[in-house]
């Protein structure tokens, strides 16, 4: 897995899910203010890979977002799993072998896994210092917000992140982020089917095991 990959999969991670009170002010500091309110996250996920040349791959699994890690199961076209948690990064492949990384002398990981610790947080004035963010209203029930990375850490694989959500009876959600990266490729990812269970399963559990 490149450098792009390991930064891509910390920034969907930050994006999946959260929900807003009615009351509040619709705008990006509620969203972050709001990141915590479920302990776990899982769903569907739908990508689609586009490089410089325009040569798109499509693939789709499931994901598991928790406060202490994520897991991204692709299931089509060729079945590999992505854990990160504990500085690490665990890939399992489609023979079912695990290989465990240490990310801990990498300086983009930790930096990456700061910005994500400080959304769960709810810190907005963190991710303000590393992004440039665009929020806009589209009608009653839809938004989106551009994300421009500040940090030459992230810049030199992202040039951009778009998301797209719905704020739908007090309810807020991501559908669609949309990552433009800075060699001239994007990342579309799709989120349905949305769950927030109160634990997790044991087999969802042992994706959080580096053997």
């Amino acid at each position: 897995m490149n450098k792009h990959s390991k930064i891509l999969i910390f920034l969907i991670a930050i994006f999946i899910v959260f929900t807003l009170f009615p009351a509040e002010e619709l705008n990006f500091d509620t969203i972050c203010s709001n990141l915590a309110k479920f302990k776990i996250t899982t769903g569907e996920f739908t990508q689609i890979k586009t490089t410089a040349l325009k040569k798109s791959l499509k693939s789709s699994g499931t994901f598991i977002l928790t406060r202490d890690g994520v897991v991204w199961k692709t299931l089509k076209p060729v079945a590999s799993t992505a854990a990160i948690f504990d500085a690490y990064l665990v890939t399992t492949d489609a023979k079912g072998k695990k290989t465990a990384k240490s990310m801990l002398n990498n300086d983009t990981f930790l930096k990456v896994n700061d910005i994500v610790s400080s959304l769960f947080a709810g810190n907005s004035s963190e991710i303000n210092k590393n992004f440039k963010v665009s929020f806009k209203a589209n009608g009653a029930e839809k938004w989106e917000a551009v994300l421009v990375p500040k940090d030459k850490t992230i810049s030199y694989a992202v040039s951009s992140v778009k998301l797209k959500g719905t704020f739908v009876k007090g309810s807020v959600a991501i559908f669609m982020a949309e990552i433009y990266l800075a060699d001239g490729g994007s990342m579309s990812y799709i989120f349905e089917h949305q769950k927030h269970p109160e634990k997790l399963t044991q087999e969802e559990l042992n994706e959080f095991k580096k053997d």
